[in-house]
């Protein structure tokens, strides 16, 4: 880490509680950055979610009266229902580094 090396070495030529002032704010700036990046993937995700949702909706919406003769309703919202939950649950998890 290159600020404790300069701690260490003094090169700024400051006091013990400046430097550890320094390093604190350098601290908490990190774990600020990390929970607002989980925010924004959670936002992300969400709102992808979302749109995956009314674009599968809406295509089947749209589908002939034929389809929904021969497929089960129940089919239908199992796979609705399954996919919805992938797209919500697993893929997130997967796709976060």
């Amino acid at each position: 880490d290159l600020f404790l090396a300069t701690w260490q070495d003094d090169l700024l030529q400051q006091s013990q509680e400046w430097y550890l002032c320094i390093w604190l704010a350098i601290g908490c700036l990190g774990c600020a950055l990390n929970i607002a990046s989980r925010f924004v993937w959670v936002f992300a995700s969400v709102h992808a979610a979302d749109r995956i949702h009314s674009e599968m909706l809406g295509k089947v919406l749209r589908c002939t009266t034929s389809f929904f003769d021969k497929t089960p309703s129940g089919r239908i919202m199992s796979r609705f229902g399954e996919d919805q939950m992938l797209v919500e649950f697993a893929a997130p998890l997967q796709l976060e580094v």
